[in-house]
């Protein structure tokens, strides 16, 4: 049986970390023996699988020893997945067997002035001849031709998507407080996820039945509280905070909504159309530019900062959408990325 390492800084929280416990779950669902390393434990968070370990130690260089004094005892590993690339060195495994998942576009976070040269030679050294996994074409293209990495290996392999578990949480029945009417968005209340934004376009729709409900945390939780109650929506935009079943509030919607300025590889996106949910967006993903996405649904991405033009695409949704085909999204089902990661192994058991 292979033996697969995931390194990733926390769980919960965004994409990037439900990507990584899908990952983990998905290969241990195909009988594969993963083990998640964590180097951040939630508050509160009840552990109950014996293959998800949170590091000990008050700082990296402690976390790395833990890290690597765990893989020495259950060793071999065939491979390892790793979202915190400051952990490498203390990986015992080759180079060829180590990868690095890239989920941003990092050429969008590079700031002004000094600062992001600084950023980019960051970026360069940090990848140098490393094994890299993008989620997309998009982040792959900005990493070689914008950032300038030069990588030991690259490989566009997406997130997974267990597909069966999203259709069976989305069918849990939502709080009694939820209204019936509403639109909905998840992700962190992060400064890139533009909620003022999405506040603005919201309070121009004609519909004042509609209800906003944002399910996510984050540090921008009192300002977008403020903002709400400044606008006078305090009945009608519902903060909901992080819930670890974000489904059900997007299968019982009328629309999904992202107002971000960037965004990598936007999972919430992909898990609206398995639920057959219309989604409404800024033109901040390179997703959008992927072969696999519809075209038909194209007319509903708006230019980034735009509160008018998202608002009005908003309307349009809710008057008519396509319909929503599942062929595209078979694309990102589990047991197919979970062959994509395994034929990274090079080397013999």
């Amino acid at each position: 049986m292979k033996k697969i390492a995931l390194v990733v800084k926390e769980i919960e929280g965004g994409g990037i970390q439900k990507s990584y416990l899908t990952l983990f779950h998905s290969l241990r669902k195909y009988g594969y023996d993963a083990w998640l390393f964590v180097l951040v434990k939630p508050k509160g968070f009840d552990n109950h699988n014996e293959r998800i370990i949170f590091l000990g130690g008050k700082t990296g260089f402690q976390k790395g020893l833990h890290l690597r004094r765990l893989m020495q005892k259950h060793a071999p590993f065939s491979l390892a997945i790793v979202n915190a690339e400051y952990m490498k060195k203390y990986i015992p495994l080759e180079r060829e067997r180590i990868f690095f998942t890239v989920h941003v576009m990092w050429s969008q976070r590079l700031g002004r002035g000094i600062s992001r040269w600084t950023k980019l030679l960051k970026l360069r050294l940090r990848y140098f001849h490393q094994n890299i996994v993008a989620v997309s074409r998009g982040i792959q293209d900005d990493l070689l031709y914008k950032i300038k990495v030069i990588p030991g290996q690259i490989h566009i392999i997406p997130d997974p998507y267990d597909i069966d578990d999203i259709a069976q949480k989305a069918a849990i029945p939502l709080p009694a407080s939820i209204p019936e009417n509403y639109i909905v968005a998840v992700g962190s209340l992060l400064d890139v996820k533009r909620y003022d934004l999405m506040i603005d376009a919201f309070s121009q729709l004609a519909d004042k039945s509609l209800h906003l409900v944002i399910v996510g945390g984050g540090r921008r939780y009192d300002a977008l509280r403020q903002e709400i109650e400044v606008r006078k929506l305090r009945e009608r935009v519902h903060l909901i905070g992080f819930d670890t079943n974000p489904y059900r509030y997007i299968r019982n919607a009328k629309l999904l909504v992202l107002s971000s300025d960037s965004e990598g590889f936007s999972r919430v996106l992909i898990e609206a159309l398995i639920l057959k949910k219309p989604i409404v967006s800024t033109d901040c993903t390179p997703i959008f530019e992927e072969d696999f996405f519809p075209s038909a649904l194209k007319k509903y991405i708006v230019p980034k900062g735009n509160a008018a033009a998202l608002a009005q695409s908003v309307e349009a949704a809710l008057r008519e959408y396509p319909e929503i085909s599942s062929d595209f999204y078979h694309a990102f089902a589990d047991d197919k990325i979970i062959d994509a990661y395994l034929s990274l192994i090079r080397a013999p058991e």
